[in-house]
């Protein structure tokens, strides 16, 4: 979660236009498929839907990062709304955060993981994985969406997946954590979060 000094003072838009591959909000806005609503002054070269106010756009949360510190956002741009789909019935969500203290520091790793049933997937569900400080950008680990998709809820498929999201991250070394910890950190959080998330919707089928 975000730091208390950041609960009390800032916003969920300016957390995520600060382009951070840290942000705790951004992985939750990746799995949960989120749409931000960019507003200029200057409606020229922007995509103008029938009914939009002048200079409005909506961008997928996936297409937003660009890089470290670096967004979409076009000169004089605002986010004026945050737009997410409504959760299928029957799904569940967990963020798992490792930082140094619980106190306004940034995340070494952060992973959201999101679930719900699926009756077009060979497994009967969908699991969706937000990967955030283990990459220039947030992301989403598709090939670990893929197999869990593929294959029957259980400790094996977990682990398996796990080791999926552990690829998909190409961490950096830092003053904070090495780039083989955040990796590791990656798998272990990433295991954590499909228990949990998978418990939570056994246990709403009961």
């Amino acid at each position: 979660p975000a730091s208390y000094q950041v609960r009390n003072r800032a916003t969920l838009g300016g957390n995520l236009c600060n382009g951070s591959p840290a942000a705790d909000t951004a992985p939750a806005a990746l799995v949960l498929e989120g749409r931000f609503v960019l507003h200029g002054p200057d409606p020229s070269g922007f995509p103008k839907p029938e009914g939009s106010k002048c200079g409005e756009r909506e961008i997928p949360a996936g297409e937003f990062f660009l890089g470290p510190g670096k967004t979409a956002m076009q000169a004089g741009e605002l986010m004026t709304a945050i737009r997410f789909p409504t959760p299928p019935a029957g799904s569940a969500g967990r963020y798992l955060k490792l930082g140094r203290n619980k106190v306004g520091d940034l995340s070494i790793v952060g992973v959201a993981v999101f679930g719900f049933p699926d009756g077009t997937t060979p497994s009967g569900y969908r699991f969706h994985i937000g990967l955030a400080s283990v990459a220039p950008v947030p992301l989403r680990a598709l090939e670990a969406e893929e197999l869990l998709a593929a294959n029957s809820p259980g400790e094996e498929t977990f682990a398996l997946a796990a080791e999926k999201a552990m690829e998909a991250a190409t961490p950096i070394d830092d003053v904070r954590a090495s780039a083989a910890y955040r990796k590791a950190m990656v798998r272990a959080l990433t295991l954590r979060g499909l228990r949990d998330v998978w418990g939570k919707l056994a246990d709403q089928e009961e």
